[in-house]
């Protein structure tokens, strides 16, 4: 309910003077070229972001699912796979449903 909330409100506009007050005050004068983090930063950010990824999510499960596999846990390698799928499905629904 709460990611609904909150991406109704995005959607709608009602966060953007929040949103930029937010950013403004993350970069040096006000600009956007200049953020007040140092060099490394933006690079760290990067890489965490990237963690979320379909790749990597999907490389993670499969290797997961692989090794539950192999130490014949097949209830826990099927949560894993229902778990990471439906997660998946419900995230995308969300976005979708509450998009259009």
């Amino acid at each position: 309910m709460v990611f609904t909330y909150v991406a109704k409100e995005v959607i709608s506009g009602e966060t953007k003077e929040f949103d930029e007050w937010v950013l403004n005050n993350l970069r040096d004068n006000g600009t956007f070229k200049s953020p007040i983090a140092p060099a490394w930063f933006n690079g760290l950010m990067t890489d965490i972001t990237a963690l979320g990824g379909a790749t990597i999510i999907f490389m993670i499960t499969a290797a997961v699912v692989f090794y539950l596999l192999i130490q014949k846990r097949y209830e826990f390698m099927w949560l894993i796979l229902v778990a990471t799928i439906g997660g998946a499905l419900l995230s995308f629904g969300l976005k979708r449903s509450i998009c259009t």
